[in-house]
C-alpha cells in the first residue's frame, strides 16, 4: 500500500491524509512477478468545527459554568481588577481564535484586557478550517464601582457617613476614621499641632477611579456638633510648600456635626498635586481653645518661675501693707 508491504487480510499502517484529494495506491503482485495496481481516491473534506473546548478568565468566575455548546457567560470582578485575559481552547486544531479581533493561539492566555467600571463585552471568535464557519463566545465581565458611601465610627464615639459626590465612576478607594496618633496611617507627631484637639479623630480618604482634574464633594456627619471656631485641618504639602504640615483647609465647610469638604485632583485638597483621577485627603475638625488659629501660643512659665512670680508678689504686697500701716502711725 503505497508502497509498503502489507500481509494480505491485514490492516496496512496508518495513512496519513491531507485535506482534499490523496491517492491512494495498492499493488498486488501475482506469484509470477506480474503486479495489478488499484487506486483509490480518498477526499478529506476541510473541518466545520468552530467550537471551543475550554475558556478560562483570569479574575471572577465563568456564570454558567463553561460548556461548548454554551456561547455567553458573565462574570463580575472587584474594582481593583482593572485588566483580565481569557484563556481559549479550540475544540479542533485546525480552527483560528480572536479575542476583541485580535488573533490568539489556542490554549494560551491572552494580553491583558483592560475593563472599564460596569459592563465590558469580550468576545471570542472561532473560525473553523473551511473558513467559512465561525462559532462566537462573548464573555461580558462586570468591574464593580467604587462605593460612593461609606460608614464607620469615629474614634471618638458613635457613627460617622461619608458620602461623594463628583463625575461617573468617582469613588471611596479608602476611606477610614482614624485616631491623631496610633493608625498606620495617622500623620507623624508635630509640635504645630499641640494646641488643637481632634475630639472626632482623622477621616483618611484617598478617592480613585475618577477623570483627570475632576473636583469631588465629600459631605461628612458626625454624631455630635462641633464647637464654634473648629477648622478643617489637613496634614499634607501645599502650593507654597511642598513640605507636608499641618494647615487650616480652606474647601472645608463645618455646619454643626457636618462638614463638607470640595476636593480637586491635583490642586486643592490632593496631597499627592497630580491630576491623575486620584484624590488623597487626610484631614479632620480641630478646635484650638487657648489660641487663635495662625496666632502664636501664649508663653508659658515654668513650675520655679511661677514660685518666683508668686512670692515676689506676696512681697510686693506685704510692702504695700507696711507702708499704709506707717502713713496710718503717722497721721
Amino acid at each position: 500500500v503505497n508502497g509498503v508491504s502489507v500481509t494480505s487480510g491485514a490492516a496496512s499502517g496508518a495513512i496519513a491524509l491531507n485535506v482534499g484529494l490523496n491517492l491512494i495506491t495498492i499493488t498486488v503482485t501475482a506469484q509470477d512477478g506480474s503486479p495489478r495496481n488499484y487506486n483509490l481516491n480518498l477526499t478529506r473534506n476541510v473541518s466545520t468545527n468552530a467550537d471551543l473546548s475550554a475558556l478560562v478568565i483570569s479574575a471572577g468566575t465563568l456564570n454558567p459554568v463553561f460548556a461548548s455548546g454554551t456561547t455567553a457567560y458573565t462574570a463580575t470582578v472587584p474594582n481593583a481588577i482593572g485588566t483580565v485575559a481569557l484563556t481559549p481552547t479550540a475544540a479542533n486544531g485546525t480552527s483560528t481564535i480572536t479575542i476583541n479581533g485580535v488573533a490568539n493561539t489556542s490554549a494560551a492566555a491572552s494580553p491583558p484586557l483592560s475593563l472599564n467600571v460596569g459592563a465590558n463585552v469580550l468576545t471570542v471568535v472561532v473560525t473553523a478550517q473551511d473558513g467559512v464557519t465561525t462559532n462566537t463566545y462573548t464573555v461580558t465581565v462586570t468591574r464593580s464601582a467604587l462605593p460612593t458611601t461609606v460608614a464607620g465610627t469615629s474614634p471618638g464615639g458613635g457613627a460617622v457617613t461619608a458620602t461623594l459626590a463628583g463625575p461617573a465612576g468617582c469613588g471611596f478607594d479608602r476611606a477610614a476614621f482614624i485616631g491623631l496618633t496610633g493608625s498606620p496611617n495617622s500623620p507623624p507627631a508635630s509640635p504645630g499641632i499641640a494646641n488643637y484637639t481632634f475630639a472626632q479623630g482623622l477621616f483618611d480618604v484617598e478617592v480613585g477611579a475618577c477623570p483627570a482634574s475632576s473636583t469631588v464633594t465629600i459631605t461628612l456627619v458626625y454624631p455630635q456638633p462641633f464647637a464654634a471656631g473648629s477648622v478643617y485641618m489637613k496634614y499634607g504639602p501645599t502650593v507654597s510648600n511642598a513640605t507636608p504640615h499641618w494647615y487650616v483647609f480652606p474647601g472645608a465647610v463645618i455646619n454643626g456635626n457636618t462638614v463638607i469638604l470640595t476636593l480637586t485632583d491635583g490642586g486643592a485638597g490632593d496631597d499627592d498635586r497630580i491630576a491623575n483621577g486620584r484624590i488623597a485627603d487626610p484631614g479632620g475638625v480641630a478646635f484650638m481653645a487657648a489660641v487663635a488659629p495662625g496666632a502664636t501660643g501664649i508663653p508659658t512659665l515654668s513650675q520655679w518661675a511661677l514660685i518666683f512670680l508668686s512670692l515676689s508678689l506676696l512681697l510686693a504686697g506685704a510692702g504695700s501693707l507696711r507702708m499704709k500701716t506707717f502713713a496710718s502711725v503717722r497721721r
